[in-house]
């Protein structure tokens, strides 16, 4: 199976469990090691913890030494914490890989710091998924784990490293002080799904300035943490899609997610259980409108300065300057 020589218009590939024999992986981790067209490796659902043949540091190997490939999967394979600290050494060094998956992998809390320490040299990651990465026992029961702990480090790195772009950190019970902690953190993905979240979170999710998608899927949301989230996205300018399906959420907080779209008018998609809610339906087809005169205006007058950049007479400069002015105007108010 010789990926470099025969294959090189190949650029994903994925592996099924039990298919692979011992000789054939040597094989493959040396051709995989030189091979310069696959960009997207996957080993989901391979058990590589448990594997005799593919171990974590043939992977390890491959990354190493190969500069191309960029989308990585690992996702659940019984990693634990030791596999983690194996592969952190050869993630921190490789400078191409732009997505890793290590979902459903028992790393625990402990495993969660591991890797925030790799991305404080890690300078090429931007997408991250760390979902169901809660420890388990040998008899698969979930241990209990600071994992609220680990979190708030795992936020603080990506403040200060301001690299990642997606994360997606579902079904790790992180509770209100850890989604604190990451609201805070510059993303422009967040997904947390089943992560215990109340009311109490809102507030610091909803003044977030630079994330776009915010999933928030099977909570513990009710209508008073809406009324927050909406009071919260009145003065919010980047959110444009929201997923809040399976909450606990009524007329009341779906009315206050109605009226704060009077002030935002970025948001262009809401998701909730059912049939959206009549008032927010119409406020979104609404606001679209408004987008869209918006753009049509500001393409317009962009042109104008454009055009305007390229004349140094002083019989228009007095009109340059206004049309800059407004422009500038134009620029301060919500799309």
């Amino acid at each position: 199976m010789n990926f470099h020589t025969e294959n090189t218009t190949v650029l994903d590939l994925s592996f099924t469990p039990h298919s692979i024999l011992q000789d054939s992986w040597v094989e493959i981790v040396d051709n995989l090691k030189i091979n310069t067209t696959i960009t997207y490796l996957n080993f989901a659902r391979i058990v590589i913890g448990h594997s005799p043949i593919i171990t974590i540091e043939s992977i390890c190997d491959i990354i190493r030494n190969n500069s191309t490939i960029s989308h990585l999967d690992l996702s659940q394979n019984k990693l634990k914490l030791e596999h983690i600290e194996t592969l952190s050494n050869a993630i921190a060094e490789n400078q191409t890989l732009i997505s890793l998956n290590l979902s459903n992998n028992p790393i625990g809390a402990d495993g969660i710091i591991v890797l925030s320490n790799v991305l404080r040299h890690n300078t090429s990651i931007t997408n991250l998924d760390l979902s169901a990465c809660m420890e388990i026992d040998e008899d698969d029961i979930i241990l209990i784990n600071p994992f609220v702990e680990s979190t708030i480090y795992l936020a603080n790195t990506l403040i200060q490293r301001n690299i990642l772009t997606n994360l997606f950190y579902t079904c790790n019970d992180i509770n209100d002080e850890g989604v604190i902690a990451l609201s805070k953190a510059p993303l422009n993905t967040l997904t947390l799904l089943s992560e215990l979240i109340t009311d109490e979170s809102l507030s610091s999710l909803g003044s977030n300035s630079s994330i776009q998608n915010l999933d928030l899927v099977s909570n513990l949301i009710t209508s008073n943490g809406l009324i927050k989230l909406a009071n919260a996205l009145k003065n919010n300018s980047t959110l444009k899609r929201l997923y809040l399906v399976s909450n606990q959420i009524e007329d009341d907080g779906k009315q206050a997610l109605t009226d704060a779209l009077v002030y935002n008018t970025n948001i262009e998609s809401i998701i909730m259980y059912g049939d959206i809610y009549p008032g927010i339906r119409d406020a979104l087809k609404k606001n679209k409108e408004k987008r869209k005169i918006f753009n049509t205006i500001y393409n317009n007058v962009e042109s104008c300065k454009d055009e305007f950049d390229q004349t140094n007479t002083e019989t228009n400069y007095q009109s340059s300057v206004l049309r800059y002015n407004f422009l500038q105007v134009l620029e301060t108010l919500p799309r």
